[in-house]
């Protein structure tokens, strides 16, 4: 009677292993795929390209701490002091 409880409790516990790791690895790419939908625009205006093309983006960082190594002068060892 104990090696058939024993036994059933093994099955058990593979079973909700198995679940448990197929569960796992199979959500995140699931909830990815639901949640990142690209929406293809159906119309752009010729004025909203017209605005497109007169607007200067600039990415304007104020410290060498929130930059990175190729895109400010500081020297990598004072930015690798930055907390943030």
């Amino acid at each position: 009677m104990k090696k058939w409880i024993l036994t059933g409790l093994a099955v058990i516990l593979a079973v909700v292993a198995i679940a448990t790791i197929h569960f796992f690895m199979t959500a995140p790419a699931n909830i990815e795929r639901g949640q990142n939908r690209i929406a293809v625009p159906r119309h752009i205006t010729p004025a909203a390209v017209a605005l497109q093309k007169t607007l200067d983006v600039a990415d304007i960082m104020p410290t060498a701490c929130s930059g990175s190594a190729t895109s400010w002068s500081a020297p990598i060892a004072a930015m690798s002091t930055c907390r943030g």
